[in-house]
């Protein structure tokens, strides 16, 4: 069982969202293939603010792999992932996004938890996904259908940029 001495550390403050419309620049430290309600494929991906006045920040997002869904899993293909999306089919791989950098629109995003208190969070709007261009070459030019983009570190890592 861990041992804590919590005596000289502050009480938890009320978490306070990033304001709606602010786009921030993110890091992609986890994507977690799982299924929905309904069995559909979906990823869980955490983003990381890299940074400006709210770097640190994380916020999450859910990737749904439906047909009704399947122009945001286009936009983000293409726009982080950095995937050739008109080249033909291609395996969208977890791998695809981890360290991948991307200019992202947040909203706050309004919801009632388990024991019935109302919480307030971020989460990136629906088309709010956009190109981040940090100079290095694979951030120059879509990767062809079929290939596999090396991660630039493992999930829950920061990568070293």
């Amino acid at each position: 069982m861990p041992r804590c001495d919590v005596r000289t550390v502050d009480e938890a403050a009320d978490f306070t969202p990033i304001p709606d419309g602010t786009v921030v620049c993110c890091t992609c430290d986890e994507v977690n293939p799982k299924k929905t309600k309904n069995g559909e494929d979906m990823w869980g991906i955490k983003w990381t603010v890299v940074s400006g006045e709210h770097e640190g920040r994380s916020f999450y997002d859910n990737l749904v792999f439906t047909e009704a869904a399947m122009n945001r899993v286009k936009m983000v293909a293409k726009r982080v992932a950095r995937i050739d999306v008109d080249a033909g089919p291609f395996d969208f791989e977890p791998t695809h996004l981890i360290g991948k950098r991307a200019q992202i629109e947040v909203m706050i995003d309004e919801y009632t938890d388990k024991d019935g208190k109302k919480r307030r969070n971020n989460k990136p709007s629906y088309a709010g996904y956009d190109y981040y261009n940090d100079g290095a070459p694979d951030d120059e030019k879509p990767v062809q259908k079929n290939t596999t983009i090396k991660s630039r570190g493992p999930a829950g890592v920061k990568p070293p940029f």
